[in-house]
């Protein structure tokens, strides 16, 4: 799920990315940045997955 904010409208126009690079790297990911002139910037995130451990009861 992702929620996201307008930096325009945001009180820290950076906080949004600041907690997700956050996220990214507690679970082992990484952030890919592309930029364009007159097109704007696109971030790749990428997590590895991880099964769910087994619970036994």
């Amino acid at each position: 799920m992702a929620i996201v904010q307008s930096p325009e409208d945001a009180e820290v126009p950076s906080i949004g990315l600041y907690i997700t690079a956050g996220i990214v790297r507690r679970h082992g990911g990484k952030i890919d940045v592309e930029s364009e002139e007159g097109k704007g910037t696109a971030f790749y995130v990428t997590i590895p997955y991880r099964e769910e451990p087994s619970v036994s009861i």
